[in-house]
């Protein structure tokens, strides 16, 4: 058996790119022009640059800003055997450190430069700065952000960006389901043949048994988690337990998806062009124009995007064939354990006809006289 190998892809997630970057500061031996960042502009005031980094800190928690304001904007510079008890600030400015600041140092739109035989015995934060160390200490963390304090605008998607990318949705999807159904008709073309003929010979019992089997997905698993969580082994079991259930599930639906795409394609061909294909070729072919089939209506209602009144009903429409599509299919896989079933039944047919007329005596062919058994002369 090599359904089992079917799984559907898993969706990609979105990641959104940081409007902030934060890193930690570097030490550096002397400052240098290119190593200065971009500070904010001269035309800012330094109350709203306060402003702006306490909404900031607000907004993340994870880089918190010491309460400190500056005196005014500009530079600032602690001198060598000067001791500050207290929080120290700067505004669009540079505050340089040769001797102790016993708390915090903190810059707004510039950096905090500690020099040989200075000290800051707290944390040095450079909001739209850096913090360099010339030779000198700093006792806490070292925190710089660059960028913008304030949150950019999410980009607006267009009409035209948000058609090309359910368009590319639709053309990934088929791309996967192609590529699953040549991958079960070569590993796995058996087991499809088990599950189709399973559909053909009763859709609507196929129909209810995958309703059924969809409300018992969770029950059955939460059944095989509590079995497991009984002994040691069993607890160490419970994530592979997991992963094969869902694999087991999303390949019985996969199978059975493309079961009913191969009865669908199959009806649209037609016999005669099924005639001049070899059975695998024939298959093949009915399981791509079913494809197509579904993957139409998709497309249809991604077309019909623009037109509020018509893609909702187009949409749901798409859905419903599609979940009724899964459903059926996962009802034959069921019934047909994956298609086994139809396997087991022809190898066992052949012995239950030779067990039926063993018993019987053997007739003459007609047109060929029976031989008499030689038998020797009684004296």
């Amino acid at each position: 058996m090599r359904w089992h190998i079917l799984i559907y892809p898993l969706a990609a997630a979105l990641s959104v790119a940081p409007a902030l970057a934060q890193d930690e500061a570097q030490p550096s031996s002397a400052p240098s022009a290119s190593a200065a960042p971009a500070a904010a502009p001269r035309s800012a005031d330094a109350g709203e640059l306060v402003e702006q980094a306490a909404r900031f800190a607000t907004r993340s928690p994870w880089f918190p800003i010491p309460e400190a304001k500056p005196a005014a904007a500009g530079a600032r510079t602690v001198a060598a055997g000067e001791r500050v008890v207290g929080n120290v600030a700067v505004a669009q400015g540079t505050l340089d450190v040769y001797g102790t600041i016993d708390g915090d140092a903190v810059s707004y739109g510039g950096d905090i430069v500690v020099h040989e035989g200075g000290l800051v015995t707290g944390d040095a934060v450079a909001v739209l700065g850096r913090v360099r160390l010339d030779g000198g200490t700093v006792r806490g963390e070292m925190r710089s952000v660059r960028g913008s304090l304030t949150t950019p605008s999410a980009p607006v998607a267009t009409a035209a960006s948000t058609m090309r990318s359910r368009l590319g949705l639709v053309a990934g999807w088929f791309a996967v389901l192609a590529l699953m159904g040549v991958g079960v008709l070569v590993f796995a073309g058996g087991p499809l043949e088990g599950v189709v003929e399973r559909l053909e010979r009763d859709i609507g019992a196929s129909l209810l048994a995958g309703i059924a089997g969809q409300l018992a997905l969770a029950p059955v698993l939460l059944l095989l988690l509590i079995a497991l969580a009984v002994t040691v082994v069993g607890v160490l079991l419970i994530p592979f337990a997991i992963v094969g259930y869902v694999v087991a599930a999303a390949g019985l639906m996969t199978l059975g998806f493309l079961a009913v795409a191969r009865i669908v394609g199959g009806a649209l061909t037609g016999r005669a062009a099924r005639s001049r294909l070899s059975p695998r070729g024939a298959a093949l072919r009915g399981v791509l124009v079913g494809v197509v089939c579904v993957m139409a209506l998709w497309l249809l209602a991604v077309l019909l995007g623009p037109f509020p009144r018509v893609s909702p009903v187009a949409r749901g429409i798409a859905f419903a064939l599609t979940w009724v599509a899964v459903t059926a299919g996962f009802g034959a896989a069921l019934l047909s354990r994956a298609g086994t079933r139809r396997q087991q039944e022809s190898r066992e047919e052949p012995g239950v006809v030779e067990e039926e007329i063993s018993w019987q005596t053997p007739t003459p062919i007609g047109g060929v006289a029976a031989a008499r058994r030689p038998t020797s002369a009684v004296r």
